[in-house]
């Protein structure tokens, strides 16, 4: 998938906040394959995604709706506070890259009284890799699901195709 390896590219070239953007913009777009073709998408389909095919990886207590935010952070003001952050209804989420610790950086958040929390680009996008790894391994016990990647797949802007997309995966 181009958004993968778009990604694993800007990263190796430390090249954070495109790197953010694009983990973020593909959690959007693979989520929107898992939505029938006839209904727009919205924020419950990203949240409904996240917490299927991510959250059961993660190692510290965030939600769909934190990751959310932090999406909505990103995307829109390149900033860790969002509406959902400030109105008290998602964790602000702050990144660390390569060599650096989560803990380093979390023993200061947690100093200073603040409920954010601190997560590692690489382990943000391992988490999204796995979710994509699940999403196509429900493939064959969800009917739905399938019909709705087939259909979405047909109209996304891609020189992916959804065959190579899965050996992609393996």
């Amino acid at each position: 998938m181009e958004i993968i390896k778009s990604i694993e590219l800007i990263l190796e070239n430390k090249l954070i906040q495109p790197t953010l953007i694009l983990i973020y913009s593909g959690i959007d777009i693979v989520a929107s394959l898992t939505v029938p073709i006839k209904r727009d998408v919205q924020r419950k389909d990203f949240e409904e995604w996240v917490n299927k095919y991510m959250v059961p990886h993660f190692d510290k207590p965030l939600t769909a709706k934190d990751i959310y935010a932090a999406r909505c952070a990103v995307l829109h003001t390149m900033k860790a506070e969002s509406k959902l952050s400030k109105e008290g209804q998602a964790s602000q989420i702050y990144y660390v890259h390569g060599d650096k610790k989560e803990e380093e950086l979390q023993f200061y958040v947690d100093l200073l009284g603040d409920s954010h929390k601190v997560i590692h680009i690489e382990k943000l996008l391992k988490y999204f890799r796995m979710g994509i790894a699940d999403m196509f391994e429900n493939l064959d016990k969800d009917e739905n699901l399938l019909i709705n990647m087939k259909n979405r797949s047909r109209v996304i802007l891609s020189n992916t195709s959804l065959t190579e997309f899965e050996k992609y995966l393996k």
